[in-house]
């Protein structure tokens, strides 16, 4: 069995050997490039785009809204009861919304000459007030974003269960807890790109994107265009990472498509960094007020919260639902059964917010868990004891929150119990007095989280060839993941294929059914349980066609070892690879078997609900504020594991860009909406060399799927950062409500500290 081993992954070579095809190494002879006019005022009127005189007759275009209008919005999100969605266009239609939104396209033959001709292009800016604080941008008096809406409240929700009021009557504590996090840039290794091709002669579209999700953008084209999704073809090929926000679809994919059927030439974009910074979507930008009361014991006996988002100007897809989860995850890990919060979503003059690694998720863990450590700080109790007293227990399972999911399965304590005994908590306790003593200030601090992931359908095919070798068709996405080898290996343990003998299809619209790419941590849990599927129809049949050749009943053979055999009569066989080649002749097969071994399934999965427990280490030099993180100790359970080496690699990866939100990393706009961190000078990203020692560990709750799966993918974003920041906090005795926790804003709250 290779399901559960460490296998290497079977598509590395390429990439280390410098062997991977990204969207910007698509090049056609012919082929124009497109470069884009931005506004550089946060918030004005258009009042005109001028391409100056030189450079008519020389090739190049210019496109502004008048020429383009007929795309329509990018309509990815619906509206409801509880939202009032603005949708972007693909160039500005008479005014700008946030810093750099696309407001004119010029198309050259070299993307040099469409550089220069961009840069020559004159606009007439109408200066507008810009907001860019989602708090005060909920005030009456506060400027609007979209003025014929009155306000800029995008989304508005409540949810509330049992009786919040009686259980804050009992409290023996209220606990109040505001907490700010920033604004986040996903920094995917490969920035976005699109390249296009249309055949006029069979009125057929290929697409080339860095997409996360290719049959979505197909069809949204497919709309937009109007065209038949049957007359376009997307591909997304190798990708450099996406975090989420390669989901959205965004001006650029649309434009593009659109230029190439207009001048009938492939046509492509390549996003700068600085355009990465400013034009793709961001990530986080939450505040949370929350209010917890507790009894004596340090029981949790309600929750109050109110939350509000920052979206940016536009809503982009799942923008909706990131405030949501952040609301209906509120709860985490424990047991509260009296819970009242209400969420807000708020336009801003800034670029729009979409899913980053968790969605949701790492907001709504946070703010639970740095309350949590509140309480114990308080109570004056040990933040492990008050987790343990408020856990839902085991037996409670499958359990039923206040507001929002019914979590699969669980046991939090055995999570938190193995943390301690790895991390022997007790004797860093002890080191922590014994540095203290000496002026070094350690911290410990704790994260106990639990996540929902699995939210969509996959489709998949599996085909066995004449000699044997399979070939699998997944709708999911993978891109860096490392998934086509835990596919590889589920298809390997059922149909008893060597590794070397699969290959592995994704992330191309004319390969199978429509899927819905890699998000939400659900590319195996969804994808590998289609695929299991799948091989076991695939199986049946051979098991059919074996049955007839060797002349016995059905119920008769048994697979294993690479062969087909009589039950009885072991002797009696016929390897893989016979079969296989018997299925493509019609002559040897029964008159109810028609020829060749291919079957497609749909899985439509159940939610599932990873979770775990942390504990990192911190040194804090109070003289700088500078943070050392020495070790993070780690225990997650995400189900039963396919491939533990690639569940690591997400893990470590995760807790790595955790570290960036609790230290280093933030957006930061002036107050006219001007991007201030537009680069990587400004705007710091964790390395290797800030990286803690990681010790890792598991516990196994499977899944109440057939692989008993969980997703992992996002797990230690969800869990890592709050671990960090309540180490601090327990390092430096300051209460900090605002991430990062850059030196100098720890210098300052040391500084309010006088006995330290």
């Amino acid at each position: 069995m290779l399901t559960g081993q460490p296998v290497k992954r079977i598509n590395d070579r390429k990439f280390i050997t410098g062997g991977g095809t990204y969207t910007s190494d698509i090049w056609f002879p012919g082929m124009l490039h497109v470069v884009f006019v931005r506004s550089r005022m946060p918030h004005s009127r258009i009042k005109d785009v001028v391409l100056p005189a030189r450079y008519e007759g020389r090739g190049v275009y210019l496109y502004t809204f008048e020429d383009v209008g007929e795309l329509g919005e990018l309509d990815v999100e619906a509206a409801d009861e509880y939202s009032k969605p603005v949708y972007q266009r693909v160039l500005c239609d008479g005014e700008a919304n946030f810093y750099l939104e696309p407001l004119a396209a010029v198309v050259a033959q070299s993307r040099w000459e469409a550089l220069d001709a961009a840069e020559a292009v004159e606009v007439d800016y109408e200066p507008l007030p810009a907001v860019t604080d989602p708090e005060k941008a909920l005030e009456p008096d506060s400027a609007l974003v979209h003025q014929h809406l009155g306000s800029n409240i995008y989304y508005h929700q409540t949810f509330s269960s049992g009786d919040v009021e009686s259980a804050f009557r009992k409290a023996y504590k209220v606990v109040r807890v505001r907490q700010r996090i920033q604004r986040i840039a996903p920094v995917a290794l490969e920035t976005r790109a699109v390249v296009a091709k249309y055949d006029s002669g069979n009125d057929f579209l290929t697409v080339w994107s860095t997409t996360q999700n290719p049959h979505r953008l197909r069809s949204f084209l497919a709309s937009h265009l109007q065209r038949r999704e049957s007359t376009i073809r997307v591909i997304a090929p190798d990708v450099g990472g996406g975090f989420g926000s390669k989901l959205s679809i965004y001006p650029e994919e649309l434009l593009i498509p659109y230029l190439a059927i207009k001048h009938s030439r492939p046509v492509a974009w390549h996003e700068a960094r600085s355009e990465n910074f400013t034009n793709t979507s961001h990530g986080r930008d939450m505040v949370g007020y929350i209010e917890a009361a507790v009894d004596s014991r340090g029981k949790i006996l309600g929750i109050k919260a109110r939350v509000i988002a920052d979206i940016g100007a536009y809503p982009y897809g799942f923008t909706r639902e990131m405030a949501q989860l952040a609301v209906q995850m509120i709860t985490g890990c424990y047991d509260i059964r009296d819970v009242e919060a209400e969420v807000f979503s708020a336009y801003t003059n800034k670029a729009p917010i979409s899913p980053y690694r968790g969605a949701g998720r790492p907001e709504a863990s946070y703010f639970i868990e740095r309350t949590v450590e509140r309480i114990a700080k308080t109570l004056q109790m040990d933040p492990a004891e008050v987790r343990l007293r408020n856990f839902i227990a085991g037996s409670q399972f499958p359990y039923s929150t206040a507001i929002g999911y019914t979590y699969d399965t669980g046991d939090y304590e055995r999570a938190l119990k193995k943390v301690l005994e790895v991390a022997d908590y007790r004797s860093l306790r002890e080191e922590q007095k014994r540095m203290r003593e000496r002026g070094v200030l350690m911290g410990i601090g704790f994260s106990s989280y639990v996540e929902v992931c699995t939210f969509a359908e996959q489709p998949a095919s599996v085909r066995v060839a004449p000699d044997g070798s399979v070939t699998v068709y997944s709708g999911t996405s993978p891109h860096g993941q490392g998934d086509e080898t835990a596919f590889a290996q589920i298809v390997s343990d059922i149909l008893g294929v060597p590794l070397d003998r699969i290959t592995i299809l994704h992330s191309d619209t004319s390969l199978g059914l429509p899927g819905q790419g890699t998000a939400g941590s659900w590319t195996l849990a969804s994808g590998g349980n289609a695929i299991l599927s799948a091989c076991k129809k695939v199986l049946e049949k051979m098991r059919q066609i074996a049955a007839h050749l060797l002349e016995v009943r059905y119920e008769d053979i048994e697979y294993g070892d690479g062969n087909f055999y009589v039950k009885d009569d072991p002797s009696r066989r016929m390897g893989f690879k016979d079969v296989a080649s018997a299925a493509y002749s019609v002559g040897r097969l029964p008159p109810e078997i028609s020829p060749g071994l291919e079957a497609s399934d749909f899985y439509v999965p159940e939610l599932t609900f990873p979770f775990g427990s942390y504990i990192a280490v911190v040194e804090v030099d109070p003289e700088t504020g500078y943070v050392r993180v020495r070790k993070a100790f780690m225990v997650d359970d995400c189900g039963r594991i396919v491939n533990p080496l690639l569940v690591d690699g997400q893990i470590v990866g995760g807790a790595v860009q955790a570290l960036g939100q609790a230290l280093y990393e933030e957006l930061v706009y002036g107050e006219d909406g001007t991007l201030i961190t537009s680069n990587l000078s400004d705007y710091l990203i964790p390395s290797s060399t800030e990286a803690p020692v990681f010790i890792l560990e598991k516990t196994t709750t499977p899944a109440t799927n057939p692989l008993g799966a969980k997703g992992v993918g996002e797990a230690s974003t969800v869990g890592f950062t709050q671990a960090v920041v309540n180490a601090i906090e327990d390092a430096v005795g300051v209460e900090i409500d605002e991430t990062p926790v850059t030196p100098y804003r720890l210098w300052k709250a040391i500084r309010r500290n006088k006995h330290l």
